[in-house]
């Protein structure tokens, strides 16, 4: 009969309509895990034990360090170049002194050579402090006797006489001179190289000790170059202890990363994981409610507020369905 048709029809449609709701089911849930985030492989890192924090206080401590000692590195190249400067310009100085010095000792030998050339020699006698006093004695009456002779008007016989005298005295003295001229030269030479071998000492003087000084100051500068070796070596221990630990700083901060990633995703997947409970528990009461509320329809009772929430949740095509059921 046309009931037995409609009845069939509906058992086939309520079939086919749970056969859907599993595979829609199947599907969500095939969907989901392919939604589902998978878990990196995290590498165990080669580290010590300490943890990031640990790492990273120890790391910029090394790094503080090579930044200080980098710092005194520059101030002691520095210092270097300042004293190269100094002792350049003494070094300098010595040359120019040097230089100054040997022209003074050449000219102390030109002056000893000509002090050679005039000097009495071996067995001669030397004039006497008696032939110095006449000969200054006899000059004086010479000049004397000359003015008198300018000045005063004299006779003829007297100026004859008082030339004579001049003339007289003119050869003492020449006599005189020829012995006492030669040692005044000596005098004055020896006066001379005495004065220029002052200069040539205090020009020696200079040298040694602007040579001291430069040598000195060469001392520091080697002692220091000693000192920023030392400092490089160390600044370059920190450098490399810091690059080691920033290293190690990195690899653990991206392990933890990972882990964090994995905790996620796990909370991710558990959460889908209810969901999918929650929804399967809901999708099976709302089934045996809409079967419920299906048999009413079919028995034409009266419906509930719970049962008309039911509806709500079918589909349109399904409440159509019940719909018709219930006119027939």
């Amino acid at each position: 009969s046309t009931k037995e048709k409609s009845k069939l029809s509906t058992k086939e449609k309520s079939k086919l309509s749970t056969m859907k709701e599993k595979q829609t089911v199947k599907e969500t849930k095939t969907v989901e895990k392919k939604d589902e985030p998978k878990e990196p492989q995290v590498k165990k890192p080669e580290t010590s034990s300490k943890n990031l924090h640990q790492i990273d206080v120890e790391k910029e401590k090394f790094f503080a360090d090579k930044e200080k000692l980098s710092k005194e590195v520059a101030e002691k190249i520095e210092s270097i170049k300042s004293l190269k400067r100094e002792r350049d310009g003494l070094t300098g100085s010595v040359r120019v002194l040097k230089i100054e010095r040997k022209k003074l000792n050449t000219e102390i030998k030109d002056k000893i050579a000509d002090f050679k050339k005039i000097a009495p020699k071996k067995g001669e006698k030397r004039p006497s402090r008696d032939q110095f006093v006449n000969a200054k004695k006899i000059k004086y009456e010479i000049e004397k006797l000359e003015t008198k002779a300018e000045t005063e008007a004299l006779s003829f016989d007297k100026e004859r006489k008082l030339n004579k005298i001049i003339k007289e005295k003119k050869k003492q003295l020449k006599e005189l001179g020829a012995i006492t001229e030669s040692f005044e030269k000596t005098r004055e030479l020896s006066k001379e190289i005495e004065k220029v071998k002052k200069k040539a000492d205090q020009k020696h003087k200079e040298i040694q000790e602007k040579a001291n000084k430069s040598q000195e100051i060469h001392m520091q500068i080697l002692e220091i170059s000693k000192n920023v070796d030392i400092l490089k070596e160390n600044r370059d221990n920190a450098h490399d202890k810091f690059i080691e630990l920033k290293k190690e700083f990195v690899a653990l901060s991206n392990t933890q990363r990972e882990r964090e990633t994995i905790v996620k995703i796990r909370a991710r997947k558990e959460k889908n994981e209810n969901r999918v409970r929650a929804d399967k528990k809901k999708e099976a009461i709302v089934k045996e409610k809409s079967m419920e509320v299906k048999e009413k329809l079919k028995k034409r009772a009266k419906l509930t507020t719970e049962d008309l929430l039911v509806m709500q949740q079918l589909s349109d095509e399904e409440l159509d369905r019940n719909l018709n059921i219930k006119k027939q």
